[in-house]
């Protein structure tokens, strides 16, 4: 799920939606994301990966299977830079 997010990130910065730095928050990437087309789908996909990461909430495999396409879905229909 990290990886996923952290590409997700990776990839808004090469486009230059949001501007990287390590120490930024999720909130800040999703202001920056704000007035973008992605921006609910970006923020669906923060959601997720804080309940995961921050939030102590256990994924099993068939919980991942269904929340993987959504990051699979954003990392290829994203705007190319």
């Amino acid at each position: 799920m990290r990886l996923y997010y952290l590409e997700v990130l990776k990839q808004l910065s090469a486009q230059r939606a949001i501007t990287w730095r390590k120490n930024k928050t999720n909130r800040q990437y999703l202001q920056e994301m704000r007035s973008a087309e992605q921006y609910q789908e970006f923020r669906v996909l923060t959601l997720i990966f804080e309940r995961v990461r921050y939030g102590g909430q256990q994924l099993d495999q068939a919980q991942f299977e269904q929340i993987e396409p959504g990051f699979q879905s954003f990392l290829k229909t994203s705007p190319a830079t």
